[in-house]
């Protein structure tokens, strides 16, 4: 797995500029009832529907997702967050209902480049609802292997060492021992 490089690739994680923007949040939008500072993104479904909180970027090498989110219902929906990779796979896991804040921290396919991400709900009657914030899709710290190749450097000896490996070479060949004096 590649080394983290500390670089969030999503802008606005924490939904701190106050905009919605780049997120696309259907069924929800701004809260200030976030996990930190003033703002989070939420869901909120009555009667049936989906809604999802979507952020799509340049594919890119992604170690891990981390955020936080929270929700209540009176009738339990199906909660859901994943990936979307440029190959057009994806990856999806199972959220459980947490009335506090709690974290999630999926590690991701490094040898697969991230598009998007999304926390997703639908409900068929009752009420629902969800809040995310601090969101981090870390990036690689080196892209993956082109092709799946893993290149090694091959040292190249100084053309002084060659000569003195050949000489020892040859002097191993010829019988000669070296003594010290």
């Amino acid at each position: 797995m590649p080394a983290s490089a500390h670089i969030n690739l999503l802008q606005n994680p924490g939904f701190e500029t106050g905009e919605e923007d780049p997120w696309e949040i259907v069924g929800g939008g701004l809260t200030h009832t976030s996990h930190t500072g003033d703002y989070a993104a939420y869901v909120e479904l009555i009667g049936g529907g989906e809604g999802w909180v979507w952020q799509g970027i340049d594919p890119q090498c992604a170690e891990y997702l981390e955020f936080w989110y929270h929700g209540g219902y009176d009738v339990p929906g199906d909660w859901e967050y994943g990936v979307y990779y440029s190959d057009g796979t994806e990856y999806w896991e199972d959220l459980s209902y947490m009335y506090d804040w709690a974290s999630v921290h999926e590690d991701l396919d490094t040898t697969k480049l991230v598009e998007a991400v999304e926390v997703w709900i639908t409900t068929t009657t009752g009420y629902v609802f969800f809040g995310v914030d601090d969101f981090d899709l870390e990036a690689c710290a080196a892209p993956p292997p082109v092709g799946g190749e893993v290149m090694t450097p091959t040292p190249i000896p100084s053309p002084v060492m060659l000569i003195a490996v050949m000489a020892a070479a040859s002097a191993v060949a010829l019988g000669y021992r070296f003594t010290r004096r």
